[in-house]
């Protein structure tokens, strides 16, 4: 049966400091359109325009007075392709309606550094979550304890169906309206604040922590990372029945994966060029080039991990999904924060103007209280969550700050430490140190993966040569 999730967020083009478009067919009701215009009073930035004159005021009280003056409820949504029980709906309308809540404070900047000369910076709306204020760090640079706490989180969701309940939202309308265009990045990070605050919710002292993939890319052999250890995300090679998420069921059977069977991850020299752009348009499908493609990179990580990683309707029930993405939104942010002080670009507006369901004004698809342009405004990372640094070393400082990482001294940077084996015969290593071993795991974890039926797959980069297929057997057992 299906069931209808009621618009219930006040939102404008104008509200988001946009440069002056006519509303879609779809927009507001005309009472509150012009509650909202006649009282704003700002000066509108064109598209690109250098922000330097641009002064917007803080929107609060407005928002606040036009809501309830009238409380708009739009056309209803209805979920075509996503049977959600009444009690599941009632649990993400809970928090809803923490997008919605308001709260007097003064006027916020983004937390981007310093900004330019003369600039005055768009205020986000205040919205914050109940949770308040995450902050994301590093998987491996978690205490412990913190990381134990986490994973507890993750299960006691996982148990009470919350987890699945938001891995099954990404399928569907989500597939094809929020990958290969513009709304990747923008419905990604609505996507995972809400899942981040669904886990506080079990846990309000838990954060959603970042998985920063160049951290593995950096190991001579990434398929050695200690991600992939009993301590951390469990095993990779097949069935994962180690760890805090072993024996896990998901829409396609236990959780599964095949590390390093296929394309690569993402590499600091990949990131560098995807933050030497500007635009938004330079970095997000179909306007990018492959090579500064935020996407495209990112599809190759999910091959990488293989398993429900690997399709586009199961890979969020790996948990390592939301980490990974809550790792992309940390590369947006940094991009954005370029924007912002390098480029004199304004991140909350130079959303492409394209028309379709991608489109900036178009409903968000599974979150139809937002807009696509939405996910591009400030008061994400100035309300909901920011981001600890991901660790960085050099010749003079080596120290990457955690037990779990080590520099890379060749190429100045940290990378993850390597789980360790044992064999029968009592001698320990790497994976890598035991091609026997190595070949065992490849091909376990191939035949566990090749009897999932994971639907579409995501269509990432070729193999960077430290593949099972590309390496091992290529070069007779040696990585």
């Amino acid at each position: 049966m299906h069931f209808i999730l009621a618009l219930a967020l006040v939102v404008t083009p104008h509200a988001l400091g946009l440069p002056n478009p006519s509303l879609d067919p779809g927009g507001m009701p005309t009472e509150l359109e012009q509650c909202m215009y006649n009282n704003l009073n700002y000066t509108l930035p064109s598209e690109g325009a250098d922000l330097a004159n641009t002064q917007l005021k803080s929107l609060d009280e407005v928002n606040v007075f036009c809501m309830k003056e009238f409380l708009w409820k739009s056309n209803q949504i209805q979920w075509a392709d996503y049977n959600i029980t009444e009690h599941d709906m009632a649990f993400i309308n809970s928090l809803i309606p923490s997008l919605t809540s308001r709260r007097r404070v003064k006027r916020l900047a983004p937390k981007y550094g310093p900004p330019p000369k003369h600039f005055v910076a768009p205020a986000p709306l205040n919205l914050f979550p109940n949770g308040g204020l995450s902050l994301r760090q590093e998987y491996r640079t978690l205490s412990d304890y913190k990381r134990e706490k986490f994973h507890r989180a993750l299960n006691m969701m996982k148990a009470k169906g919350k987890y699945d309940l938001f891995a099954n939202l990404h399928t569907g309308h989500a597939i094809k309206f929020a990958h290969s265009g513009p709304n990747f990045l923008t419905w990604h990070r609505v996507y995972t604040a809400l899942f981040e605050e669904a886990l506080r919710q079990f846990d309000p002292k838990v954060s959603l922590p970042y998985w920063d993939v160049t951290l593995d890319e950096a190991m001579p052999h990434p398929v050695n990372s200690i991600i992939f250890s009993a301590a951390f995300a469990g095993n990779g090679d097949g069935k994962v029945v180690e760890g805090p998420f072993r024996k896990w069921l998901t829409n396609a059977g236990y959780l599964t994966r095949n590390i390093a069977g296929r394309s690569r991850l993402i590499s600091k020299e990949k990131v560098a060029k995807i933050l030497s752009c500007c635009r938004y348009r330079e970095i997000s499908a179909p306007t990018a080039l492959v090579k500064f493609s935020m996407e495209f990179a990112h599809n190759g990580v999910h091959n990488w991990v293989g398993g429900q990683m690997n399709g586009l309707n199961t890979a969020a029930h790996d948990p390592l999904f939301f980490m990974f993405h809550a790792y992309i939104d940390y590369l947006w942010e940094i991009f954005r924060k370029n924007q912002f002080k390098r480029c004199k670009v304004n991140p909350a507006t130079d959303y492409p103007h394209i028309g379709g369901p991608q489109g900036p004004y178009a409903k968000m698809p599974q979150f139809p209280q937002f807009k696509n342009i939405d996910g591009a405004a400030f008061f994400w990372t100035a309300n909901w969550y920011n981001y600890a640094p991901s660790p960085t070393c050099s010749l003079k400082y080596p120290n990457c700050g955690s037990p779990y990482l080590s520099c890379n001294l060749k190429r100045g940077c940290c990378m993850s430490a390597a789980r360790l084996y044992q064999t029968k015969k009592g001698a320990t290593g790497r994976l890598t140190d035991f091609p026997g071993l190595a070949a065992d795991a490849a091909a376990r974890g191939a035949n566990a993966e090749s009897k999932l039926n994971v639907g579409p797959t995501f269509q990432g980069p070729p193999s960077d040569g430290r593949t099972s297929n590309a390496a091992f057997f290529l070069n007779k057992g040696k990585y």
